[in-house]
C-alpha cells in the first residue's frame, strides 16, 4: 500500500478479530479548498486500491465541499465531482439529519463527511454530531461500529483427561456422598 498516504490523508488498518470482516481500513482524508483537485491523488489511489482488493473502507473528510447528497443547502462543482468519485468507489455516506458539521459566527455548513463501503456502512451506529463544544469550528462527529469478535472455540483433548478424578466428582454429584469403591 505504497503512496496512499500524503500530508492530507491519513490511513490506518484496523484489525477486527472478526471473521467477517476481519479488516477495514480507516481513512482521515482533507481535501484543500485551495487545491485544484477535489481530493488529494493518494486519496483516489487508496480508493482504488481498497476497490481492486475488495477491501472494507471508513473514511472521516473534511471535504471543503457542498452536496445535498449529504444535507448541504446547495450544490457546488466541487461537490458534484466528489459525488461522482463516491458512487465509481461504491461508498456509501452515513449522515442523519441537516445539522451544520462546521460552524463560525458568521457561516454554518455540512463540510465533514463519513463515508464508508457496504459492510462497514451497514455496521455503523448512532451517526451524531456530539453536543459538547470543544474549541473548534468543526463539530465532533461521533458512531459507533458493532463489530463482534467470533467466540472462541473450546474443545477437550479426552486422553489427557483423568477419568478417575471425573468419576470421583460425578458419584459426588450423583449420590451426594464419598464415591463408592472402584473396586466393587
Amino acid at each position: 500500500m505504497m503512496d496512499i498516504c500524503d500530508r492530507y490523508t491519513a490511513v490506518g488498518l484496523w484489525k477486527t478479530g472478526n471473521n467477517n470482516i476481519d479488516e477495514i481500513i480507516v481513512v482521515s482524508v482533507y481535501m484543500d479548498i485551495l487545491s485544484p483537485g477535489v481530493w488529494p491523488a493518494a486519496f483516489e489511489r487508496l480508493l482504488d486500491f481498497c476497490k481492486r482488493k475488495q477491501k472494507e473502507v471508513l473514511i472521516c473528510g473534511n471535504t471543503n465541499v457542498w452536496s445535498t447528497l449529504w444535507a448541504s443547502r446547495e450544490m457546488n462543482k466541487r461537490g458534484e465531482a466528489l459525488e461522482d468519485l463516491i458512487f465509481s468507489k461504491n461508498l456509501t455516506i452515513i449522515k442523519k439529519g441537516t445539522q451544520p458539521t462546521f460552524i463560525t459566527c458568521s457561516a454554518a455548513s455540512t463540510i465533514d463527511v463519513t463515508m464508508a463501503t457496504g459492510e462497514t456502512a451497514n455496521l455503523i451506529r448512532n451517526w451524531r454530531i456530539h453536543p459538547d463544544d470543544f474549541s473548534s469550528h468543526h463539530q465532533l462527529i461521533e458512531f459507533g461500529i458493532t463489530i463482534c469478535a467470533q467466540p472462541p472455540i473450546f474443545s477437550r483433548n479426552w486422553k489427557l483427561g483423568d477419568f478417575s478424578i471425573f468419576r470421583k466428582s460425578l458419584d459426588k454429584m450423583i449420590f451426594g456422598r464419598r464415591p463408592r469403591s472402584s473396586q466393587g
